[in-house]
């Protein structure tokens, strides 16, 4: 995923969540999810708890 994002310019994180599944996606096994996707709010507690956005900018103003 690092790689794609690397080639095609998007955020890392944001092709990440550009590809979660969500409500009414059909699973591998030919299932429908309809509980909805925990990931969504796990990512968005884990980027508030870390302060991944402002330590993310700092990174890419230092390595300017």
């Amino acid at each position: 995923m690092d790689h794609l994002s690397h080639v095609t310019g998007i955020d890392p994180l944001q092709l990440r969540r550009n590809n979660f599944l969500s409500n009414g996606d059909t699973l591998l096994i030919a299932s429908l999810l309809t509980d909805g996707n925990p990931l969504e709010k796990m990512i968005k507690k884990a980027l508030e708890s870390s302060d991944y956005l402002n330590r993310k900018n700092d990174i890419d103003k230092f390595n300017k």
